[in-house]
């Protein structure tokens, strides 16, 4: 319905001083949450419903030169658009089903959002009732609500629903950019801004599932619309008049770097270059102090620009700064020995089509020190032609894995793939809800390293089948689940024979000096137990010290060390601690191992370590 329709249609209302005669939101039981209210025994009674309409409800909206204008796309305008007036969960499923329109909405999605967590035994019979009666009111109007096996759908004529017409105007605004009528794309964004009334959206939507999955969204196209409008002004040089506006954004926004960067570029073109440098300085701050993150690229250039005394680029109107896939994954280690075999079956595995693939995941597990992230991240590379969206990658250090863990990695990805700072969810199922949506439709590897409990990180596996997960883990029982759903194939790592342990040994080491003192390397590799790891750490030293011999590491470590070349029965995890040995007072025993760091096996195994 079209705004001069709508405005035929309304409900009687008080008029807004400060919306040029637009009729006022309308006001139910939903829109009155936490305020007072009369009952017709004339006692004022509290309302005991949360104010789901936010901090930022029905406030002047940034961006349209500060008129308060309404969201079209919200419960009570839309309503009061048709001639209706519902009420309750009736305005809420309305609104659910308008953001849908001439779409069908499943009765289980119309459930979730109209009782939360709290859904009736029967949801579909109450379900009916409102749209038998949301059809009563919309009689006369051009819409109806159609039953459709499965859900119901709401018919609306083009252009007839306030968020069609912005995003028509929207699309006019980049044709117009496109053929470089910039005058004519900034009136067309102007228009499509002028349909808001308030930021967030939908406050008369009693409904916290349509707050966290479906206003965070509309936000979003709100927003990118006026960084085109700002990016626009811009190009016209309207720097003077943009800077009061953009700084209202920033400091609405204060976490969307796009805002900064056209701020920073509207001072520079106003010459107020101090200023400008100010802003970096103070969008550099906030996103170390929040996130411990530095500026995006776009913001780093503009600033690199201004010091230069160059003019900064301006962004081409409509278009949003490009991301790279992610591309998280750490460098391989070089000369991997005796590990062929499982690199090669975990690329098959993972590397096929999506279609073709059996195992959706990996679980690679053995003992301390075998080599599983070094295999890991060696098959991540080669598979990563195969995922060209990107590699995630997130090291969890074997740690007990607790639920704010969960969500501070799951943060971490949605801001690696273009998730703004100020948009991540801060509950862990909202955080669920948006990496599996926005991995949903892309090929990406996800390796999780050190993981001790496969219940605990499901809630970090995307949803989609065109996705890869590969897992490490030592050997235990609680890893066992990730086998069983979603299903995966299970590579098991042991230590390495004989020969592979000589040659890795003497590939860091230097061949020459294996050869040359072959008893004593034989000797040196059985007290490491045959670990990679171990192997690794004691050739390190040999190489940094060419005048130690192998034969006197071997001599000046024998009490560290020689118990465990005649306990055939000691776990190679217990052989290298017993090599590598700390006492209390911080004192190392065995010299070998003197110059590798203070770190040690167990629970606490850096990154660096862990990935040799």
């Amino acid at each position: 319905m079209t705004h001069q329709e709508a405005t035929s249609h309304a409900i009687p209302a008080k008029a807004d001083p400060a919306d040029s005669g637009r009729p006022a939101p309308l006001r139910s039981r939903a829109g009155r949450a936490g305020g007072a209210r009369t009952t017709r025994s004339g006692r004022t009674r509290t309302s005991r419903r949360p104010d789901r309409r936010g901090p930022l409800a029905d406030r002047p909206v940034p961006g349209t030169h500060g008129r308060v204008q309404v969201a079209r796309p919200t419960a009570g305008p839309l309503a009061r658009a048709a001639g209706v007036d519902p009420r309750g969960k009736q305005r809420t499923l309305l609104a659910v089903l308008l953001l849908d329109a001439n779409r069908t909405v499943p009765i289980r999605e119309l459930a979730d959002k109209l009782w939360n967590d709290d859904t009736p035994a029967d949801p579909r019979s109450t379900i009916q009732k409102y749209v038998m009666r949301l059809r009563r009111a919309l009689a006369g109007t051009g819409s109806a609500i159609v039953t459709e096996a499965d859900g119901y759908r709401i018919e609306v004529a083009p252009g007839r629903l306030d968020l069609q017409a912005f995003d028509h105007l929207l699309e006019r605004a980049a044709e117009a950019v496109e053929a470089h009528q910039l005058q004519h794309a900034l009136a067309h964004l102007e228009n499509a801004l002028q349909l808001w009334r308030a930021v967030p959206p939908l406050a008369d939507a009693a409904s916290d599932a349509v707050h966290r999955e479906d206003v965070p969204r509309l936000v979003e196209r709100y927003l990118r619309a006026v960084e085109m409008r700002m990016d626009i002004g811009l190009q016209l040089g309207r720097h003077a008049e943009l800077c009061d506006e953009l700084l209202g954004l920033v400091g609405r926004y204060p976490l969307r770097e796009r805002f900064w960067a056209q701020r920073m570029r509207a001072l520079h073109g106003a010459n107020r270059q101090a200023d400008a440098l100010t802003a970096y300085r103070t969008v550099t701050q906030l996103l170390a102090e929040e996130f411990r993150i530095e500026p995006g690229d776009e913001l780093r250039t503009v600033h690199q620009q201004i010091l230069t005394g160059t003019t900064p680029d301006p962004v081409p109107a409509g278009t949003a700064h490009t991301r790279s896939p992610t591309r998280q994954l750490p460098m391989p280690t070089a000369g991997i020995v005796g590990r062929r075999a499982p690199i090669d079956d975990i690329v098959q595995t993972l590397g096929s089509e999506p279609a073709q693939r059996r195992h959706p995941l990996v679980l690679v597990t053995g003992p301390p020190g075998v080599g599983k992230t070094t295999v890991a991240i060696a098959a991540a590379h080669r598979l990563a032609p195969h995922y060209p969206d990107g590699q995630l990658f997130a090291e969890l250090d074997e740690h007990p894995f607790i639920t704010g863990s969960t969500l501070g990695v799951l943060q971490y990805f949605l801001r690696t793939l273009g998730t703004p700072p100020d948009a991540l969810p801060t509950r862990l199922d909202d955080a669920v809800a948006t990496f599996r949506s926005m991995t949903a439709d892309k090929r990406l590897l996800v390796v999780l390293d050190g993981v001790t409990d496969g219940n605990a990180i499901r809630t970090l596996l995307p949803g989609a089948v065109t996705c890869g997960v590969l897992i490490t883990g030592r050997q235990s029982s609680k890893l066992a689940s990730l086998l069983v759903s979603p299903g995966g194939r299970h590579v098991a790592l042991d230590v390495l024979p004989a020969k592979d342990a000589l040659d890795l040994l003497a590939a860091v080491a230097g061949e020459q000096r294996v050869r040359g003192e072959r008893e004593a390397a034989r000797r040196l590799v059985d007290a490491c137990g045959g670990s990679p790891l171990a192997l690794r750490t004691v050739a390190a030293r040999l190489a940094t010290d060419p005048g130690l011999t192998i034969a006197t590491c071997v001599s000046e470590s024998a009490a560290g060390y020689a118990p465990a070349l005649h306990a055939s029965t000691t776990r190679p995890r217990n052989r290298i601690r017993r090599l590598r040995a700390t006492p209390a007072h911080g004192t190392l025993p065995c010299p070998l191992l003197a110059g590798c760091g203070s770190w040690h096996f167990g629970h606490h195994v850096p990154k660096k370590s862990r990935s040799m």
